[in-house]
């Protein structure tokens, strides 16, 4: 399996509206589609989309480790996060690492492409191997 492209991101939050504005007003992000139960969105619906859906209360953080998007300009783009965002030391897996509103974990890297699109996904497993594997016989 060799993917080149993720289509989409599902998220369960508690503070879907939050998590939206946020995307909308620092990353670029747009609404694709609402309806009762999720909120798609993204820089353009052919590239990579979160979709946001309603969690009550406080959940496990799960596998996910962090959604990274890419950027062109990363200096603009820290620039243009608001000033309480807390920016994670760099661990070798995004250039900018912070949480957004829910505790979503988000990353930045300068990377070619369309500003805002997905870049990558980074995921906890306790056998990276393993998990390679049965990704690879889906």
């Amino acid at each position: 399996m060799n993917p080149r492209t993720l289509d989409h991101v599902a998220l369960w939050v508690s503070e879907r509206a939050a998590v939206a504005d946020f995307l909308y007003r620092h990353l670029g992000m747009h609404e694709i589609e609402r309806t009762d139960s999720f909120t798609l969105c993204g820089v353009d619906a052919r590239l990579g989309k979160l979709t946001l859906f309603d969690a009550p209360g406080p959940r496990e953080p799960g596998a996910l480790e962090r959604i990274v998007l890419r950027v062109g300009d990363l200096d603009a783009a820290l620039a243009g996060l608001p000033a309480e965002v807390q920016l994670r030391p760099d661990d070798g897996t995004a250039t900018a690492a912070f949480a957004g509103p829910d505790g979503v974990p988000l990353g930045l890297v300068q990377a070619p492409g369309r500003d805002y699109d997905l870049d990558h996904v980074l995921l906890r497993v306790s056998d990276p191997e393993r998990s390679a594997q049965a990704l690879g016989d889906l």
